[in-house]
């Protein structure tokens, strides 16, 4: 699920930023995942659907990833992203791509990473990420909980035709997210190749971001669903 967008805000507006602006989003806006690796030579298939009020956008992501090992992921992912609120172009939209990797250090801890870019209103923009991730691990309810970093870099900026317009700046943006996966299938013992197992989930997150001019933050909500085998 995902969501920072461009979007003009004025003066107290919802993100509180000081002047008219567009926020070059994050390569990935809000993942729902806990610290658990998928497992050893198996493949996750996982779609999420995010909301944020504060934005006026909603987004949805499809993320594939798959264990080269025991405690390793690396992962692919592409995301959607559609702004409507406060703009003059009721169609804007926005869309990332992103590659990387999970490598879980305790059971209940795993570290991410990766690189991504996309393109919105005539501009592109790429930047890495970082984060971590807790979870208590059971077979019924897994909450989790994920501090995440990273920096949005527009390239060959120009101004964005709508609203009042801008030129998109680089973000420098920070994640505080919380959430709960819910298993069904298979849940017991670690996952083996071929064996089905799917989960739902759910999360909250608050993102933070600051360029050269504004700094402010948002809400977002997400649900997922993902089937490992």
């Amino acid at each position: 699920m995902s969501m920072p967008m461009l979007r003009c805000v004025v003066v107290s507006g919802a993100l509180g930023v000081s002047a008219c602006s567009v926020l070059t989003p994050p390569t990935r806006p809000f993942p729902l995942e806990t610290a658990a690796t998928v497992g050893n030579g198996r493949t996750g298939e996982q779609v999420e659907l995010g909301r944020s009020s504060d934005l006026g956008a909603e987004s949805g992501t499809l993320r594939v990833r798959h264990g080269i090992d025991s405690e390793t992921d690396v992962s692919a992912e592409g995301t959607a992203i559609n702004v409507t609120s406060g703009n003059s172009d009721p169609n804007l939209r926005i869309w990332s791509v992103r590659a990387g990797v999970k490598r879980r250090v305790r059971k209940w801890l795993a570290v991410t990473g990766g690189v991504g870019g996309g393109a919105f209103g005539g501009n592109q923009f790429l930047g890495p990420d970082v984060g971590g991730i807790a979870s208590w691990e059971n077979p019924y309810l897994i909450p989790f909980a994920a501090l995440r970093g990273s920096v949005s870099i527009p390239l060959a900026p120009r101004p964005v035709d709508f609203a009042d317009g801008g030129t998109p700046r680089t973000e420098w943006l920070g994640q505080a997210a919380i959430g709960a996966r819910f298993p069904f299938g298979c849940g017991c013992g670690e996952p083996v190749a071929g064996e089905p197992r799917g989960s739902l989930l759910v999360g909250y997150s608050r993102t933070w971001f600051v360029d050269t001019k504004n700094n402010g933050a948002f809400d977002a909500y997400g649900v997922g669903g993902e089937i490992a085998f």
